[in-house]
């Protein structure tokens, strides 16, 4: 069997997979579903992780720049 009709019987296996829909359904409602009852406590989280972030590297510059 080749790599290639392996991914594609992996993918199909996938395809019929209820966990895999579930998950995918669930992320699905993070990232597009504007109405999500979670979206807005993950856009905080993601806004303070990349706000944090910047004021590490900020700060780490300017402690070995002086």
């Amino acid at each position: 069997m080749s790599i290639s009709s392996s991914i594609i019987q992996f993918c199909y296996k996938l395809d019929d997979s209820k966990h895999y829909k579930r998950i995918k359904g669930f992320f699905y409602d993070l990232i597009d579903n504007p109405r999500s009852r979670i979206r807005p406590y993950f856009d905080v989280a993601m806004i303070t992780l990349v706000v944090s972030s910047v004021y590490l590297i900020i700060y780490e510059v300017n402690l070995n720049s002086g």
